[in-house]
């Protein structure tokens, strides 16, 4: 899994929160569907939580049902 580098985090006057936005699993910061659903856009880093079809294509906007259909 793809680790989170700053210039993957879009820019927001609110912090990220645990639970939230992200969980940390075995040390790695793992993005939430609601906050990559926020940035509007896929990052293309690989997202294990990517709501975006098709996954990991940096800058697709079609949303996947919740199931990943």
């Amino acid at each position: 899994m793809p680790q989170i580098s700053n210039e993957n985090v879009t820019p927001s006057s609110a912090p990220l929160v645990e639970g939230v936005d992200y969980e940390i699993e075995n040390g790695l910061f793992v993005l939430k569907r609601a906050y990559l659903l926020k940035r509007g856009e896929c990052c293309g880093s690989g997202c294990r939580n990517c709501p975006y079809s098709p996954r990991g294509q940096k800058g697709s906007r079609q949303i996947l049902s919740e199931t990943g259909k």
